[in-house]
């Protein structure tokens, strides 16, 4: 196929500059990204076991009552837990203020206590979504706006890429050629993980401009099609005689309206008011496409069991393509293979963003330019510094618990701990020469990761010390990422 040198030439300085320009905040995002997918394993992987509740109680309606009465705030809001799915199996959990209670049976007594459920799986959700950058624009996240604006620098590199591989796709497509100049085999394994994602990559870039700028889209659509969307449900004003909660008539209502889903948790709000009173009922059913991240979602009065709003259920035109769009973003479809998948294409997105920096970076290199000297430092300490401040954090998460750190400033230790590991490999990064920082942070980031299993062969053999194992698959995910970045760090050394 024959395209004119002009345009090529234009599409190669497009692909470039807003490939460097996007670069950093998409490899973090795609880091955080693929690890989200198993968000809710994470936390588990991290949550203590005397954090973890695995009783249900066998009558819920008086378990909810007896709370009610000891604890008058539960009488307007808390969430109920239904399922294994979700972070926590702690029956039922509110927030009075800042702080975090939980309401269990032992003993066939009930038990109220401040808790603090582990938060490192939102920590990875709010990098995935703001590449960690911190502050509101009113209602949105900075990062969230950001990320819309990068990923429409980022759309306009994958068509310019496609665009300059057109002429050769068919011949060069899957060559990888094993020279001696590390630059050529470098380009050869950018264009194939690129080409190949090439789909995926169009998804996301295009879901992420969609969310972040979701009024404007919604308010077009909406004058195009005349159908409403995401109004706030307007809720009956009626009187209703007062009366208890009802779980089982509202478990009832929801298999009514979703028969194939399984409920994993409730949230209830406005309880005192039992006109306004709302639940709001996630769902899950692993072989349809999710409107969240995990669930689908019903919101009902709790009462009068008045259905306000379900979420795409059974959507048909512009509901099912917005639910589509939230499906494809996150992979929220087809179950687990799925999440696996989105997670290999999350690490290859990182790789592809990493060696287009990489690239550019080397081709001006012997030009001793300072501004790409400095480009190289931070892109070195911005992206393989992310990644070590994530399995640092991670990797020391079980020991921090073990040796006596504040329960109630675990999840500041996750927050503050990512942003000063981050910070400080940057730092480091502009202070020390280029290849040396990238070998040391390197080894770091794969001895963090070995640890894993490390401290996983030690609760195991050593279950008095205090440490333990439940979900292992973080783990050995875990080791054969450090055995990678291992495998480059000897390739740097040598």
């Amino acid at each position: 196929m024959k395209i004119k040198t002009e345009f090529l030439k234009l599409s190669k300085t497009l692909h470039t500059w807003t490939g460097i320009i996007s670069g950093i905040f998409l490899f973090i995002c795609f880091i955080a990204g693929g690890l989200s997918v198993f968000q809710y394993q994470i936390t588990q992987w991290s949550t203590p076991p005397q954090q973890v509740v695995n009783y249900t109680p066998q009558n819920i309606n008086q378990f909810i009552q007896a709370v009610q009465k000891q604890v008058p705030i539960t009488q307007d809001h808390f969430t109920l837990n239904l399922s294994n799915n979700v972070s926590h199996k702690i029956p039922m959990i509110w927030q009075e203020g800042h702080s975090t209670w939980i309401a269990n049976i032992q003993n066939n007594h009930l038990k109220v206590e401040q808790q603090q459920p582990s938060e490192l799986g939102h920590l990875i959700e709010l990098l995935h979504e703001t590449a960690g950058i911190p502050t509101h624009i009113g209602h949105e996240k900075t990062g969230v706006i950001l990320m819309g604006f990068i990923s429409l620098l980022y759309f306009i590199a994958i068509i310019s890429g496609l665009i300059l591989h057109l002429p050769t796709l068919v011949k060069d497509y899957l060559v990888i050629r094993k020279t001696k100049n590390k630059k050529r085999f470098l380009l050869d394994m950018h264009n194939v993980v690129g080409i190949t994602n090439l789909p995926f990559h169009i998804i996301i870039s295009l879901t992420v401009i969609v969310f972040a700028f979701h009024d404007v889209f919604f308010t077009i659509l909406s004058n195009l099609t005349g159908q409403t969307i995401f109004n706030k449900p307007i809720i009956s004003e009626q009187y209703i005689q007062k009366k208890p909660l009802d779980i089982k008539q509202i478990l009832l209502k929801t298999n009514h309206i979703a028969p194939n889903y399984q409920v994993d948790y409730m949230d209830f709000n406005h309880l005192q008011n039992q006109s306004q009173a709302v639940v709001r009922i996630a769902i899950y059913n692993s072989d349809n496409m999710l409107r969240g991240a995990n669930h689908n979602f019903v919101i009902m009065n709790p009462y009068t069991l008045e259905v306000t709003n379900k979420f795409f259920l059974n959507a048909n035109g512009i509901e099912q393509f917005i639910q589509s769009m939230f499906a494809l973003h996150f992979g929220s479809f087809n179950g687990i293979w799925t999440r696996w998948l989105y997670f290999i294409l999350g690490i290859g997105g990182a790789f592809l963003f990493y060696t287009g920096n990489l690239l550019w970076i080397q081709s001006r290199k012997n030009k001793n330019n300072l501004s790409v000297r400095v480009l190289e430092k931070i892109t070195i300490g911005a992206m393989i510094g992310s990644v070590l401040a994530i399995s640092l954090v991670m990797a020391t998460t079980k020991w921090v618990v073990i040796l006596g750190f504040p329960k109630n400033l675990l999840n500041l230790y996750f927050i503050y701990g990512y942003y000063f590991i981050f910070t400080l490999s940057i730092f480091y990064c502009l202070i020390t020469d280029s290849k040396k920082s990238l070998k040391h942070l390197l080894f770091l980031t794969a001895l963090s990761l070995f640890s894993f299993i490390f401290t996983s062969i030690i609760a195991f053999c050593v279950p008095t010390f205090g440490l333990w194992v439940n979900i292992l698959s973080v783990d050995i995910t875990a080791f054969f990422l450090a055995i990678c970045f291992w495998y480059i760090y000897k390739k740097r050394s040598g």
